[in-house]
């Protein structure tokens, strides 16, 4: 199942302080993703076509 918006922005606001999480998708969904984990000042430690590793911050 392909996930949305949605889906990883809640996945983001219910994980613990610090934690690493890797999100895979297709690069149209990860753009989107990746504008929101910026404009929200989180961490993003690996970039990569359909691949995001970030850290979540307070």
């Amino acid at each position: 199942m392909q996930k949305k918006l949605q889906d990883l922005l809640l996945e983001m606001l219910n994980a613990e302080d610090g934690k690493e999480i890797e999100v895979t998708g297709d690069e149209d969904l990860l753009k989107k993703f990746k504008l929101l984990l910026l404009s929200l000042n989180q961490e993003i430690i690996v970039e990569e076509k359909n691949r995001i590793v970030y850290r979540k911050r307070a």
